[in-house]
This record gives structure tokens, C-alpha cells and sequence, in this order.
């Protein structure tokens, strides 16, 4: 969904800098359920409530997605320290790599850092499902200024919390540089909203099992069509969200491949016994016993003309 919105009326901003700043979004939006249990810390609800003051906005089909989710899915998951900072360290780092490859044109593909690569052998690098990940891309002269105007270099990234590696900024620079693109897009501020999420969360994806080459540079989910199961009968545009945002996904094996892992390990051919045992266990929180009952199935569907036909209703 980024890539259909970004650079809409806003070409200084690079599109990692764009995904960076709706990552910020998302994961104030997952510290409000830390919030509701009581398990959130200072540094957490300082950067949420910076965050979601309702002065930073968010194009509306990705405030929709922001706040379908949450509790339904979520509510007796583990949403620990670690989880929070992962993503934002990846999407920091994508920037960096975008003012590598710009100032010295070369190998595009990067790896994380040395802690948060894995332990095993042969992981080659990171892919698409890597959430924040992509190759990096070659900026113009007006997004490199814009990054520098905020002080984010190559081998410089000043962070207010580290564990969101929050640049308040470049955060501030993103806002601004949004606000003047509403007259081509609705925009939503982001605020501390409901934590209930949507019944869309409750449906899962499977990715239809067609054998073919896998590229690491597309979603597993946007690879192959997608079918929504349901265990009970409910609106269809819960269904039809369910389908576009990818809630929760039923990851397999397709043939020998793996193609749903966050590493490529020679082209998802090895990807470890040890990962693929754990590759749904998402699927055992909150009401396991009902929700992933396969009970009604949608037809397998390429979703990418549903998403641009509810992207471009929101575009003015």
C-alpha cells in the first residue's frame, strides 16, 4: 500500500522516508495496547503521545489500516521491547542505505546489522517480508537535501528514543511536507483512538499454491492471489479489508520453496526446519479455537485492483 500512495504530490520525501514515517505510526498505535494493560513504559508513552497529538497526519487508507488494527487479533498477544524496536531500526537503516547507494552507485541489497542477522548459516539476505526492507534506491538531489535539512546522513541518524530510533526532525519534516498534499489526498490525523481494531482482523489470508520462481524483492502475499477464510459468516467489506491489508497470514511451504520467510536462504530453498515450524504462530493467539476454523472461503484473487480502486477513492 505504501508504494500505490507514496511521492503523491511529495517527490522531495524518498519513499523510505515515507515508509519510516508510517512505521512511527503504527507502532504508537501498538504502544496504546501496552497502554491498555498497564505493560507500557515512560520512553513508550513519551514517543506515543508525540506521535498521536493530532498534529501529524496520515493519508485515510493508511489511518484506516492504523486503526483497524489492534484488539480483536491482538489482545492476548505478546507485544514485548524487542518487537517494537526491530522495524524501526530496519526502516532507519533503509534510509542510510538509499545515501550509500546515491553518493557511491553500487550493490544495492543490504543486510541488517550483525545482532539482528541470523544465527544460522546460508541466510543469505533480508527480503520483502522483512517488514521495512527493500533494496536500496537511488535518491534525487532535492530528497538528499531534504534528508540532510534533518540532519540524517549516510553515517549519521540522531534518534529522541532509541527503541523507535524516532528522529524528531525528519518526523516533523514528513508531517509538514504531507499537510500540503491535501488538496490531491484526504488526510486523517493520527490521535490515541479506540483500541478495539476491526472484525477484518479475525479472517486470514492464504496465498494460493501455484509453483514458481519467487522473487526476494515481492511479499509473499503479493506474489500469487490471495483467497480470505472466515469461521463464520460476516460483511463482505470486513472481508473485502481483510483481503487488501493481509491481517493475518497463513504462511506455507510452495513446493520446495519457503518463500514467506524474512530471509532468502539461497532462494527460500533452505529456510531452516526451526523457522518453518514457527512460521503461524501467530495463529495460536487470541481466540485460536474459533477463528482458524476454515468454515467459509473466498474465491483466490489478485487483490491489487481492489486495493488501487479503495486508494483512489480517497484521492481528491
Amino acid at each position: 500500500m505504501f508504494s500505490d500512495i507514496d511521492m503523491m504530490g511529495f517527490p522531495a520525501v524518498a519513499k523510505s522516508a515515507w515508509v519510516y514515517y508510517c512505521v512511527m505510526g503504527l507502532y504508537a498505535r501498538l504502544i496504546t495496547l501496552r497502554q491498555e494493560d498497564g505493560s507500557s513504559n515512560y520512553d513508550e508513552d513519551s514517543f506515543a503521545s508525540q506521535v498521536l497529538s493530532g498534529n501529524h497526519q496520515l493519508p485515510a487508507p493508511i489511518e484506516s489500516y492504523r486503526m483497524m488494527v489492534l484488539s480483536v487479533a491482538w489482545a492476548h498477544t505478546p507485544i514485548g521491547s524487542t518487537c517494537l524496536c526491530l522495524p524501526p531500526l530496519v526502516c532507519r537503516r533503509r534510509i542510510q542505505e538509499d545515501l550509500r547507494v546515491t553518493a557511491v552507485p553500487g550493490v544495492r541489497e543490504w543486510n541488517l546489522p550483525v545482532n539482528l542477522q541470523p544465527a544460522e548459516q546460508g541466510a543469505g539476505l533480508p527480503t520483502r517480508n522483512c517488514l521495512g526492507w527493500a533494496r536500496a534506491a537511488t535518491l534525487t538531489n532535492d530528497q538528499v537535501a531534504f534528508l540532510e535539512s534533518a540532519n540524517v546522513m549516510e553515517n549519521a541518524f540522531p534518534v529522541k528514543f532509541a527503541q523507535f530510533q524516532y528522529s524528531v526532525d525528519l518526523f516533523e519534516k514528513i508531517s509538514l511536507a504531507l499537510n500540503r498534499t491535501e488538496e490531491k489526498i484526504k488526510l486523517s490525523p493520527q490521535t490515541k483512538k479506540s483500541t478495539e481494531g476491526a472484525l477484518a482482523q479475525v479472517c486470514y489470508t492464504v496465498v494460493e499454491n501455484t509453483v514458481q520462481e519467487t522473487s526476494p524483492n515481492v511479499f509473499y502475499t503479493e506474489s500469487r492471489n490471495n483467497q480470505i477464510v472466515t469461521s463464520s459468516e460476516i460483511d463482505a467489506r470486513q472481508v473485502l479489508a481483510s483481503l487488501i491489508l493481509s491481517f493475518r497470514v497463513q504462511k506455507d511451504a510452495i513446493g520446495r520453496s519457503r518463500p514467506y520467510a524474512v530471509y532468502s536462504f539461497g532462494g527460500y530453498a533452505n529456510v531452516p526446519d526451526t523457522w518453518h515450524d514457527t512460521r503461524n504462530h501467530v495463529f495460536t493467539y487470541g481466540r485460536a479455537d474459533r477463528w482458524n476454523v476454515m468454515e467459509y472461503t473466498a474465491p483466490f484473487t489478485d487483490k491489487s485492483e481492489y486495493r488501487l480502486a479503495w486508494i483512489k477513492r480517497h484521492i481528491k
